[in-house]
């Protein structure tokens, strides 16, 4: 367990390893079943005559229902201020389940928590987080620093900064934006720092060969670039550094990395923060900040030594030392900005984990593939709305092949116990062939394939018209996606239908998957039931998919999030406020009237393109020259316009 406390002039970290978990449910000390704890609700319930019609709605439920109106009577005590005794009962929706309790639970036990109380934090972070992690609009306004009252604490409060910070590397990106804002460290917003004296590019240059005249050893490369145009002799600058710099001459090393880096050369921006990093003086947040933004500027860049850096990997290839109390400030920093690596370093670290933060315990062991398929895993997971579940189950995926070969590359033996086949079931618009596409590249990077190529189909693609040519048919889908993933969506309609076809389908693609087992790997995907029916139906089939992954339907936050998303990424605005009101009831009276047969995203996407044909049927209709507000904002007559059609 650990808390974070940061102010204007120190970056203090600290941590306590204590035996209380993280997050760990505040409950009433006494254990009561769910009967006994309603016995106890209503009772109290019974003493408030404002509450009748809640007693009278609840009380001769049965216990599995009867606890939800924990959440109102807590509420009812939330707004008499007496919020001790709501918490309690708060709790108990919460750890039921209950979205709407856990961001109020968080609330209320954040306002009580101790500054110097990392456990009631820890407390108030977990059902935040919970919240936030189930699509709770209030949770993630919190985390952004808007409190759902229109105030909240001041920005100075230790509390609000520990909180903020373990929500910040534990990759909530609200919170690392409040973070960056803050402290002012943040990479888009942190200033070169240049040479205090501003001379131009060819005084540096004259500076620069005038010194090196002085090294025998650099003759050769003086005389490279001597004779050129300053735009290019400048180029000598990073060499003549690192000469410098491995012999320990890190400070006049600085200068030349600078220029180099600052001319946009990314091995020097690497370089330089490398430089810097060493020079740091422990607690100086100034230093600091200006090594982090020449490491990060470089792990933007695509650099490898950065990457691995924050990975805890120094370059000349030993583990960094936990100790230092400036790699810590430093990988603190990274963390927050949502360098994954160094959320992985800090989880190890500190003992933490979250929905966030992918924990390697294997550090010690140097493995780049299962590094690349990590971050790459996790920078396509930042982009996608909920699916927590999903995300989880395809870690697990990751880490268990990358322990396999771990062990076989030790001697020992390896499991196949678990297939790299997968089954994915859900309804549609889920997400299961954007997750088909993330497998690819995981498994590519782990090694099992040799790319990232996808091949969608379905029945049509695999089953003809006339006896014989299936197979011929299903071959061909087969082979076209060899050494990459053969995703069937709607495998289920594959089993029995007019003719024997899709059978022949079934049986031709279990020889083809024997046959080519260590080339390719088939996801199977459709509804849950049917899915189910479908595996159990074939003895192969059973054999070679055992891995069942569940998508579940989006909830109604979610989808409104997925809107907002499409419209800022097509750059396109609208008052989230009035339209989430607006959609909220249309979006749950279609959930329900389409059952299972909901489009999910796919129906928010259809949404949000005839919203647009409704913005352009307005604005074309405007006498006036369209400004480029006016081109971005989507009003609330267009979101009732596409409705109508």
């Amino acid at each position: 367990m650990y808390a974070i406390a940061l102010n204007n002039e120190v970056l203090q970290v600290r941590f306590f390893r204590e035996n209380y978990p993280i997050g760990q449910i505040y409950m009433n000390s006494e254990e009561k079943s769910l009967h006994d704890s309603c016995e106890e609700l209503f009772e109290l319930i019974a003493m408030h005559d404002e509450l009748s019609e809640l007693h009278e709605k609840y009380v001769d439920e049965p216990d599995e229902v009867r606890w939800k109106a924990a959440f109102d009577y807590a509420q009812y005590l939330f707004n008499l201020d007496d919020w001790d005794a709501s918490i309690e009962w708060l709790s108990l929706a919460a750890t039921r389940g209950m979205v709407e309790a856990q961001f109020p639970l968080g609330e209320v036990l954040f306002y009580h928590a101790d500054s110097n109380n990392d456990q009631e934090i820890s407390e108030a972070f977990h059902w935040l987080n919970l919240a936030y992690n189930n699509g709770n609009e209030k949770a993630r306004k919190f985390f952004a620093g808007r409190f759902p009252d229109g105030y909240g604490p001041d920005e100075s409060s230790p509390i609000l900064l520990a909180l903020m910070t373990l929500a910040g590397v534990s990759g909530i990106r609200e919170s690392q934006s409040w973070l960056a804002g803050y402290h002012g460290y943040a990479s888009s917003r942190t200033e070169i720092l240049e040479n205090d004296d501003e001379i131009s590019l060819e005084e540096y240059c004259d500076q620069l060969f005038w010194q090196m005249e002085s090294f025998i050893e650099l003759q050769e490369l003086h005389e490279k670039y001597v004779d050129e145009p300053d735009e290019v002799r400048w180029k000598a600058a990073f060499d003549y550094a690192a000469y410098l710099f491995d012999r320990d001459h890190e400070d006049a090393s600085i200068e030349w990395f600078r220029l180099a880096a600052t001319r946009g050369m990314v091995e020097a921006q690497f370089a330089l923060g490398w430089a810097l990093f060493h020079l740091v003086v422990c607690n100086n947040v100034q230093e600091i900040s200006e090594a982090f933004h020449w490491l990060n500027l470089a792990y933007n860049n695509g650099n490898e030594k950065a990457r691995k850096f924050f990975a805890g990997r120094f370059p000349d290839g030993q583990d960094c030392d936990e100790n230092d109390p400036s790699l810590l400030a430093l990988m603190t920093l990274a963390g927050v900005n949502g360098i994954i690596e160094s959320q992985v370093w800090l989880a190890n670290y500190f003992g933490y984990k979250s929905d966030h933060v992918v924990a390697n315990n294997s550090r010690n062991i140097s493995s780049t593939s299962s590094d690349s398929a990590a971050h790459f895993i996790e920078s396509q997971f930042s982009k996608l709305i909920g699916l927590h579940e999903v995300k989880q189950e395809i870690r697990q995926q990751a880490s268990f092949i990358e322990v396999q070969k771990m062990r076989k590359t030790a001697g020992l033996m390896s499991s196949s116990s678990i297939s790299r086949h997968l089954v994915f079931l859900g309804n549609p618009g889920t997400g299961k062939t954007i997750f088909a596409r993330i497998v690819a590249g995981m498994y590519k990077r782990l090694g099992i394939i040799k790319t990232d190529k996808v091949v969608e189909v379905d029945r049509a693609g695999l089953v003809a018209g006339y006896l014989g040519q299936t197979a011929i048919k299903t071959k061909e889908v087969f082979e076209s996606a060899l050494d990459g993933v053969l995703f069937i969506d709607e495998a289920y309609s594959l089993v029995k239908q007019d003719t024997d076809f899709g059978q022949e389908a079934i049986d031709t693609l279990l020889k083809l998957m024997e046959d080519y087992r260590d080339r390719i790997v088939v996801i199977v995907a459709g509804y849950k039931g049917k899915m189910k029916s479908f595996i159990t139906s074939n003895p192969g089939l059973e054999s070679r998919f055992n891995r069942y992954i569940d998508f579940p339907d989006y909830s109604t936050d979610e989808l409104l999030q997925i809107l907002q998303v499409m419209a800022t990424e097509n750059h396109y605005s609208y008052s989230s406020t009035e339209v989430d009101v607006y959609l909220r009831s249309i979006i749950e009276k279609e959930i329900k009237k389409c059952g299972d047969t909901f489009g999910n995203a796919r129906y928010i996407r259809n949404l949000f393109e005839n919203i647009l044909q409704s913005q352009a049927s307005r604005l074309v209709k405007s006498p006036t020259a369209l400004t480029k507000d006016q081109l971005m904002e989507i009003t609330i007559e267009d979101f009732v316009t596409s409705l109508s059609r």
